[in-house]
């Protein structure tokens, strides 16, 4: 078995579906592969943020440490957690000063921010993804209806709560991987700062369709950051 597992962190609006087939990819390729579950309770004063950092519970330090989504902006803080060795951010938010998640929204694309917050603050939740809206990208119907079961609908105040970073995170070694042209805001940033990008023209959930792909990547971004 290779040595720093790979850690797969999953988007807070989603459960950990979404890396288990790479995990699996990964496994028969003889390295570690860990799906931890991000977890929250609405009672108490925690945020909520905070909670998912917390559950991330792994006695693995040197980790690769990936995320998918929304999880990118929870990577930094688990990765001080847990002393990662490097990240790898696939389809995901990058956060380098604490903001709220309605926040990021605004700077990605003003005008969908604005719609967003009206959607979310006349009572709306997010994700609510129906079988039609996906059945393009994961034309399996058994694993499209359970990503759909995966689902972790939120409120405005998931999307406002300010998220905090530790300053210097990205001091460690860090690679992008884009899947869609939602997240090509993000992978700018990565490209900027001279990271490893790698950009797909493909969708945001391909780690469940093309789950051999993403594995491979993954090894071939690890590669390039242990230099």
């Amino acid at each position: 078995m290779q040595q720093r597992p790979f850690i797969l962190i999953h988007s807070p609006l989603l459960g950990p579906l979404t890396w288990q087939p790479v995990a699996d990819s990964l496994r028969a390729q003889g390295y570690e592969a860990l799906t931890p579950e991000l977890i929250d309770r609405l009672d108490g004063d925690v945020p909520l943020w905070a909670q998912q950092v917390a559950s991330v519970d792994l006695p693995d330090a040197g980790a690769i440490l990936v995320g998918h989504s929304g999880a990118g902006a929870l990577l930094p803080a688990i990765g001080e957690r847990l002393d990662a060795q490097a990240y790898i951010f696939v389809d995901a938010a990058l956060l380098f000063e604490p903001a709220t998640r309605l926040e990021m929204m605004h700077a990605e694309d003003r005008d969908y921010g604005r719609e967003f917050e009206r959607f979310l603050t006349a009572g709306g939740h997010f994700p609510n993804w129906e079988d039609a809206q996906l059945r393009d990208i994961i034309p399996d119907g058994d694993l499209r209806q359970r990503l759909l079961a995966d689902m972790r609908p939120r409120v405005l105040s998931f999307f406002t709560e300010r998220i905090e970073v530790p300053a210097g995170w990205d001091a460690k070694p860090c690679a992008y991987i884009q899947l869609s042209d939602t997240y090509g805001f993000y992978a700018d940033q990565a490209a900027a700062r001279q990271w490893p990008v790698v950009r797909r023209s493909a969708h945001h959930f391909e780690m469940l369709t093309q789950p051999a792909a993403i594995a491979d990547l993954l090894v071939q971004m690890r590669q390039r950051l242990d230099g």
